[in-house]
């Protein structure tokens, strides 16, 4: 947390407010260990071209130039981490870590973290090949071959695959309970042994799944807010995640939570049995959009 949708739903309003806006100050709070690497940057003549994401990654593409990559600036969330748009004249909130003011603009852009598990790195142009080497390619990009290869390569479960970064990033624990789910497959099946349809169905279901949850805010568990300070509501859509012991709304089961790699994995064991059940489309409830809050 958070989350591809999360981190979407910050980066979003970012680029509608301060695209093309050229730094005025930057402020950096106390806390050092949030820096990968210590060093500044000069920061006279930099204007944000864009804020681009990678998985759950933020990338702010500066520019002194608009045909030449100055220098990007790489945010990691971690836990509690967001960037928060505010007015410059409110005092700063309590775990402000750097703080961008913008000539002729009157609000400020504010990395928050208050777990301090996010981290902030300046990379020299002309891009982020480099630091992002170990990532692997956005679940919403990723072509669907690439996909399957990826999968098959690995013993382990599908939902240890779907939170490994490096297969495909942006999936997290809550939304890979909920992909699996919409797909109808066990979380416990290995990646060797999915066959290329029920490959295809775990990432069409990741489309639908955190597309509508970008389209919901994200979700909010405990603190997420986007960088407009509103919480998410698609937790009030989740099909299995947090409902352990509550009716599944296909089959009237009840939801499952396991301890997996040290996290909760929530599944309907009846909806989602350890074998492959048919491709069958499931019930119309199921669909995001006519799913009753629980």
């Amino acid at each position: 947390m958070p989350e591809l949708p999360e981190a979407e739903t910050i980066r979003i309003p970012i680029a509608h407010f301060f695209t093309s806006g050229t730094i005025e100050q930057i402020q950096r709070g106390p806390w050092k260990d949030i820096w990968i690497e210590q060093g500044t940057y000069p920061a006279e003549g930099l204007f944000l071209y864009t804020v681009k994401r990678n998985g759950k990654i933020l990338i702010f593409d500066w520019r002194k130039k608009e045909d030449e990559p100055t220098v990007f600036l790489v945010s990691r969330l971690g836990m509690s981490g967001t960037w928060m748009i505010q007015d410059r004249r409110d005092p700063l909130p309590n775990h402000s870590h750097l703080v961008f003011f913008f000539k002729n603009l009157a609000d400020c852009l504010i990395y928050r973290d208050p777990r301090r598990f996010g981290r902030l790195e300046w990379v020299s142009g002309p891009d982020t090949s480099v630091v992002l080497a170990s990532q692997g390619p956005d679940i919403l990009t990723i072509a669907p071959d690439e996909w399957y290869a990826r999968i098959r390569q690995s013993s382990r479960t599908i939902r240890t695959i779907l939170l490994d970064q490096k297969v495909a990033a942006g999936v997290g624990n809550i939304y890979a309970s909920e992909i699996l789910f919409e797909a109808g497959l066990s979380p416990f099946r290995a990646g060797s042994g999915l066959s290329r349809a029920e490959s295809r169905r775990i990432l069409d279901a990741a489309h639908r799944i955190l597309e509508s949850a970008i389209q919901n805010g994200g979700s909010t568990i405990h603190s997420f807010r986007t960088s407009l300070g509103e919480i998410g509501h698609y937790q009030e859509r989740h099909k299995v995640y947090g409902r352990a012991g509550k009716p599944c709304f296909h089959c009237e089961g009840h939801i499952k939570s396991v301890m997996e790699a040290s996290r909760h994995l929530f599944y309907c064991p009846f909806c989602q049995k350890r074998r492959t059940r048919s491709a069958q489309k499931l019930p119309e409830i199921l669909t995001t959009d006519q799913l009753p809050v629980s």
